[in-house]
């Protein structure tokens, strides 16, 4: 059962939390989400954060800004496993039908309230992790690299 008065205290704390970081953000208060989003070293990352009331999450969704041709959909597929495999938080997704190549990460305040560090943690790690990838995953995607080359290259990535 939804605690939406739980949820509406949930998404006020991020919001507070995001004003007093100095981040630009739009609020959409019925959906008790927000829209924001940052520049990456090479492309921009866009992303929402929105409380599921249902599930008590807070969730971060990015989708990026390209989409993988369907005959790369496999191998794209054996480079997300591989990338998050390594990943302590979050994890990127592909979907298969369409192509959209996207990145999560959830954060549970059931039983609890969350802090403003919680929130930090959520959307810089976010970011940090989506801004470390994204480039490749473009590259993959566009030809500029092929899956082995990917693979030789996240390998020698630091754990």
């Amino acid at each position: 059962m939804a605690d939406m008065e739980k949820a509406k205290v949930v998404y006020e704390g991020l919001c507070n939390a995001l004003t007093h970081a100095e981040w630009k953000f739009k609020r959409f208060d019925e959906d008790l989400a927000i829209g924001t989003g940052a520049q990456g070293d090479d492309l921009p990352i866009s992303f929402i954060v929105s409380v599921d009331a249902n599930r008590d999450l807070v969730l971060l969704l990015s989708k990026m800004d390209f989409e993988v041709k369907e005959d790369k959909r496999m191998e794209m597929a054996v480079a997300i496993t591989v990338v998050n495999n390594k990943l302590a938080n979050g994890n990127f997704d592909l979907d298969l039908g369409n192509g959209t190549l996207s990145y999560r990460m959830a954060l549970s305040y059931h039983g609890s309230i969350l802090g403003r560090e919680a929130y930090d943690y959520l959307i810089h790690a976010s970011v940090s992790t989506i801004d470390e990838f994204n480039e490749k995953f473009l590259a993959l995607a566009t030809d500029m690299m092929d899956l082995e080359k990917f693979l030789d290259v996240i390998s020698k990535e630091k754990e």
